[in-house]
């Protein structure tokens, strides 16, 4: 089975856990039915797919297995849990999926991405983070093509709009598209009307130099030359990406209309 369509199976199974234990108004279990999910998230995220397919393949989980690492609370418990629910499963496939599950978070902790998770968690609701930057897509796709280890997926800017890189280990492609992840942002940060702004310039290179002064600030709108931007702290590039409000919202509406034609045009179909 494709590792996609394991890690699919493995969603809907967490899912159904957790309406279960929505239903049953059982809230811790609920908590770890989601907690779970974003190591899910996690790895789609930040484009590990295929590494987490190699080590799936060469680990089978033991209760013993990472037990001096360093999981957080939340992380350790959420194991152990796993581990329960993996004595009470009925079915061959079921169980195979705990396993899978189990395995994912020995995976994250024991590559030594335990903070990295935390600090994931916590930027929940923010735009994704980004793997590079480039000044244009011939550029991104040149960087793409060369890597010899590409992620399943990844995000990167184009200027300062954001695209995703993607690989399919199983075809052998590679490409690069325009992904709308802060226009949608902006619309529902300005649903109440205009923002407000922290700070004016005059040039974007003022507010790119009072900007790398705030790393501690993921969000915030400034205004350049009269126009509302909203910068949006980039961790690996230790800079602001900066998105015209204006400009943002208008692409936004122009992708909506593009997506109800493409949805008219495969009705039609």
């Amino acid at each position: 089975m494709r590792i996609h369509d394991v890690l699919a199976a493995a969603q809907l199974f967490i899912i159904s856990r957790r309406r279960a234990a929505e239903a049953e108004g059982n809230e811790r279990a609920r908590e770890f039915w989601h907690h779970v999910r974003e190591y899910l998230s996690f790895i789609h995220e930040t484009g590990q797919v295929y590494r987490f397919e190699d080590y799936l393949e060469e680990h089978t989980p033991t209760p013993q297995a990472h037990a001096e690492t360093a999981f957080s609370a939340h992380g350790g418990e959420a194991r152990a849990l796993l581990f329960e629910t993996l004595e009470r499963v009925s079915t061959p496939k079921e169980q195979q999926l705990v396993r899978v599950l189990i395995t994912l978070l020995d995976y994250v902790t024991g590559s030594g991405q335990g903070d990295a998770f935390e600090a994931f968690l916590k930027s929940c609701g923010e735009p994704p983070r980004v793997m590079a930057s480039f000044s244009s897509l011939e550029e991104a796709k040149t960087w793409l093509m060369n890597l010899p280890e590409p992620p399943h997926r990844a995000h990167v800017l184009i200027g300062d709009a954001y695209h995703e890189a993607w690989y399919s280990r199983e075809d052998g492609v590679r490409d690069i598209a325009r992904e709308y992840v802060v226009e949608p942002l902006l619309e529902k940060l300005t649903t109440q009307g205009p923002p407000p702004v922290v700070a004016s310039f005059d040039t974007r290179e003022d507010a790119e130099a009072w900007l790398m002064k705030q790393p501690a600030s993921p969000m915030l709108f400034v205004s350049i030359a009269g126009e509302c931007h909203l910068a949006v702290y980039q961790a690996k590039l230790n800079r602001h990406s900066l998105h015209s409000l204006t400009r943002g919202l208008k692409e936004w509406e122009e992708e909506k209309r593009r997506a109800v034609e493409r949805q008219r045009e495969m009705d039609a179909d």
